[in-house]
């Protein structure tokens, strides 16, 4: 777990609860989730960014971060997601939302 604190205020233990090894796909949960109303942070994203990538690895990917009240929420959303639950139906017509 993780304490984050800035100006001297808590705002709560951080739990990871996923990872990746590349930026993009990181951001994409993080949107996931940020779209589902559970705030995240990505831990190593900005370190990352402004080295060699290969350090991903050596540093364990790009963490997402959750409030430990919302680990559960944000498991849950990353299995339903994983099962296919908010995958868009095979006729979705992206033109008709225009």
């Amino acid at each position: 777990m993780f304490q984050l604190s800035r100006r001297g205020l808590t705002l709560g233990k951080l739990v990871e609860i996923h990872y990746e090894y590349d930026l993009v796909d990181a951001i994409c949960a993080y949107s996931f989730l940020d779209s589902h109303g559970v705030y995240a942070i990505i831990q190593n994203e900005n370190h990352l960014r402004n080295t060699a990538s290969l350090l991903s690895v050596a540093l364990g990917g790009y963490r997402i971060l959750v409030h430990s009240a919302d680990a559960e929420e944000a498991r849950r959303l990353f299995g339903a997601a994983r099962r296919g639950e908010h995958r868009l139906p095979d006729d979705f017509d992206e033109a008709a939302l225009a």
